[in-house]
């Protein structure tokens, strides 16, 4: 981004920003009002951290907080599900955040907070968001890290297609960057659970995609590096 795209956004961040507070202060705490309050947060939030402006994205978040607490705590009729999914966007706007921020021990336990959905709801803004910062560490070096997070978004994957028989486009070519991506962080790792994953995600690769040109480069890769490992294993002997 540009200076000049930077402060054209700054700008409409703001003007965004200064329309939510508005309609924040209107809005009721109950209601489908309230719903549309959350639902614009969270996009001003995601659109906010897309282009860095972090500190923005924090300042709105805290209010989402704010009314998420007193939906639950007013008996509203929300149902559960849709609850359970703003509860879901919210913990993983701010997981985002402290990521984003250099705090990984702040985003696992905030992970860690999020419930379980037996729906799918929400699982969308799970799988974006765990596949970002895994692909992020990937390019790090960190592959620890980035099969932790890789794994989570495979999960949150496979859930969505759980629920779908026949899960849109979009979703498809997420699910291969997950695994691709988990299958090259994994070819960095060399423990027993690295090893169970990589094999799990190349199964699952192969029998989904195997008929792509990354996919099978990605095979090669890995063919490569069992011969290597075979030659220093019999150099050892």
């Amino acid at each position: 981004m540009s200076l000049s795209d930077a402060g054209t956004f700054t700008e409409y961040g703001i003007v965004k920003a200064f329309a939510y507070a508005m309609l924040e202060y209107a809005a009721p705490y109950r209601g489908t009002g309230s719903n549309r309050a959350l639902e614009t947060a969270f996009s001003i939030v995601s659109t906010c951290i897309e282009n860095g402006c972090l500190d923005l994205s924090q300042k709105i978040i805290e209010t989402a907080a704010i009314r998420l607490d007193k939906l639950e705590k007013s008996g509203s009729d929300i149902e559960d599900a849709k609850f359970q999914q703003y509860t879901i966007e919210y913990y993983m706007l701010r997981v985002n955040l402290a990521w984003l921020q250099g705090r990984l021990d702040i985003a696992e336990h905030l992970f860690s907070k999020i419930p379980g959905s037996d729906n799918g709801g929400g699982q969308e803004r799970v799988m974006d968001i765990c596949y970002k910062i895994g692909s992020c560490a990937l390019s790090r070096k960190q592959y620890d890290v980035s099969v932790k997070w890789l794994e989570r978004a495979w999960r949150a994957s496979e859930l969505i297609r759980h629920m779908d028989q026949s899960p849109v486009l979009s979703i498809k070519d997420k699910e291969l960057l997950i695994l691709h991506d988990s299958v090259r962080a994994g070819l960095r790792l060399d423990t027993k659970e690295s090893t169970g994953f990589l094999a799990r995600a190349l199964d699952a690769l192969k029998s989904h995609y195997g008929g792509i040109f990354p996919v099978q480069v990605i095979q090669l890769e890995l063919l490569g590096k069992e011969e290597l490992d075979e030659n220093i294993l019999s150099q050892g002997r």
